[in-house]
């Protein structure tokens, strides 16, 4: 039987702010909660910038679904266009752990 923990999350859907409630199993993993992730990924669809960066949240530290840093990296890169400065400090994160490549670009 899992152990109940809570796991807050903030995300503007107008004024409403979303507590999600999360069972964990024998192995200490997160299950999944499919409604949370609908949520936050509609809201992200929609272009909220802190679901975009709670979407790369996910993606990088394998919660509700498999760790997946290119993925991770995509929707911190949505919410830092945005200007989410905590997307950016996730992006610099990334690449200074060795995460995700850099890509040198050269224009010329």
């Amino acid at each position: 039987m899992g152990r109940m923990r809570f796991c807050c999350l903030a995300v503007c859907f107008g004024l409403t702010i979303t507590v999600a409630v999360t069972m964990v199993g024998a192995t200490g993993k997160l299950q999944e909660d499919p409604p949370l992730i609908a949520w936050v990924r509609q809201a992200a669809m929609k272009g909220n910038a802190t679901a975009m960066e709670e979407m790369g949240y996910f993606y990088a530290g394998g919660w509700y679904m498999s760790r997946n840093y290119r993925k991770a990296m995509a929707w911190f890169r949505k919410s830092a266009v945005k200007g989410n400065a905590k997307a950016m400090y996730e992006i610099g994160n990334l690449y200074y752990k060795g995460l995700v490549l850099c890509h040198i670009i050269i224009l010329g």
